[in-house]
């Protein structure tokens, strides 16, 4: 999970919970400062996608599964699968 640094968004206790029972092994849960400006230098993330969310900065679900990395919004309530 990325998102803006600053209230709201999720924190890494509700990312837990949403990985329970699934498959994955690992979670994390990072904010960044000047999240629009960190998210035009990520060049993994599809541009469409980077000028959606640089237009109004909201979180990211990332997921590595067998060297596939698929990216996607977040929104309440979070799930995992």
């Amino acid at each position: 999970m990325i998102q803006a640094q600053g209230h709201g968004g999720f924190v890494l206790p509700e990312v837990a919970a949403a990985a329970e029972g699934s498959s994955l092994h690992a979670v994390g849960c990072h904010r960044f400062l000047h999240y629009a400006e960190r998210l035009a230098t990520m060049d993994y993330i599809p541009a469409g996608l980077r000028r959606t969310v640089c237009a109004e900065p909201t979180p990211l679900q990332l997921r590595l599964d067998g060297g596939l990395l698929t990216i996607r919004n977040a929104a309440p309530p979070l799930t995992l699968a």
